[in-house]
């Protein structure tokens, strides 16, 4: 069956989903959110011969949730009977968990735990690190269950970081986001107004300023894979350079842009 799967263009499940969530806080900085999910999932270019070896046209999955984040020591501002929060000396951190129900028509039944924090780490003369740590695992795993983490792909970047480049991996084959049964990660990008390229004269005025990247992470299925880059930032755009290192299956080289076109 899986010779089946990946040789005769079986690999991918048209996805339709609903997301429903409840937001709670009941303190300054914590959030609740419990809620429910659910996929129908449709196999693309079926025919006799997927019929034929028993694969599944349809899945549906059934999955309870909850999503806590907490960022201890929040400073905020009352607006009625609102809490606005401002900043925070102290690091965000997040936790999800869902478990699956396996039924009749959605025997896809799983449990996933993840977890992760973000922290931003104002440093002298204008500089800051950032810091990304998340580790992610499916603890139990029904032979439809399909892959499927949140804190993962996105970075969650905290307030007052505005470098959408950092938190992320780059150049990582989207296939690795959902091949994995578990994966540890941390990302770090530092940031300064004055680093290499800015010194030069008459790029001093366009480059506002530089960062560095440090992406770590290790996956079940992958193994170790890191990323290094070097940014810029404008006031039109972002760019960075990275270079991936994972053996000869995921290594490569590869440049990045993100636009500010309705930012001013």
């Amino acid at each position: 069956l899986r010779y089946i799967f990946d040789h005769f263009g079986f690999q991918y499940y048209r996805d339709n989903r609903l997301n429903l969530s409840l937001s709670l806080t009941p303190l300054p900085g914590l959030t609740l959110q419990p809620g429910l999910r659910l996929h129908h999932r449709t196999l693309m270019g079926w025919n006799a011969l997927s019929a034929a070896t028993g694969m599944n046209r349809r899945l549906g999955s059934i999955a309870p949730r909850l999503r806590v984040e907490w960022t201890p020591g929040q400073y905020y501002y009352t607006a009625g009977h609102r809490r606005i929060p401002l900043y925070s000396r102290l690091p965000t951190f997040m936790a999800d968990a869902a478990n699956g129900l396996s039924t009749v028509s959605a025997p896809t039944g799983y449990t996933r735990l993840e977890g992760g924090a973000t922290y931003r780490l104002p440093l002298f003369a204008l500089r800051s690190l950032f810091f990304r740590v998340g580790a992610g695992v499916y603890t139990r795993r029904e032979k439809n269950c399909f892959l499927d983490y949140d804190y993962f792909r996105y970075s969650y970047l905290p307030t007052g970081w505005n470098d959408e480049l950092s938190g992320q991996f780059q150049l990582l084959d989207s296939h690795w986001y959902n091949e994995a049964r578990s994966y540890v990660l941390t990302t770090t990008a530092y940031e300064s107004p004055m680093l290499l390229v800015s010194r030069l004269p008459f790029l001093t005025r366009a480059v506002r300023t530089e960062r560095l990247y440090v992406n770590l992470l290790h996956l079940s299925t992958l193994g170790y894979y890191t990323e290094w880059g070097y940014g810029i930032a404008t006031p039109l755009l972002d760019a960075a350079a990275f270079v991936a290192f994972a053996g000869s299956r995921q290594s490569g080289l590869g440049v990045k842009f993100v636009f500010h076109l309705f930012d001013y």
